[in-house]
């Protein structure tokens, strides 16, 4: 296995290690996990620390946002009232 095939691979060990879950998505070291409610997003985050500590994956805290009504996100912002591209990127244009 070469280096141009690693992202695929980690992306492919990523998407066996979360993948059941339809609260949460994946892209390579990008993981964004949504809910509802404040209270689910906080048993969310639980189910998705347990799983990282199963699998021994660390977190770079200084890039972790907790709790956010909104997220930028691969260009676009998120939040719960739809998908909109990030002002950054409409300001490039």
């Amino acid at each position: 296995m070469g280096i141009s095939t690693a992202p695929d691979e980690y992306q492919a060990c990523m998407e066996k290690t979360f993948g059941d879950l339809d609260f949460v998505v994946v892209y390579l070291d990008d993981i964004l996990v949504y809910s509802s409610s404040e209270k689910t997003h906080l048993k969310h985050l639980g189910i998705v620390f347990k799983r990282l500590k199963k699998y021994d994956v660390t977190l770079n805290g200084k890039k972790c946002h907790i709790l956010r009504e909104s997220v930028d996100y691969l260009g676009f912002t998120l939040t719960s009232e739809g998908i909109q591209p990030q002002q950054t990127k409409i300001q490039e244009i």
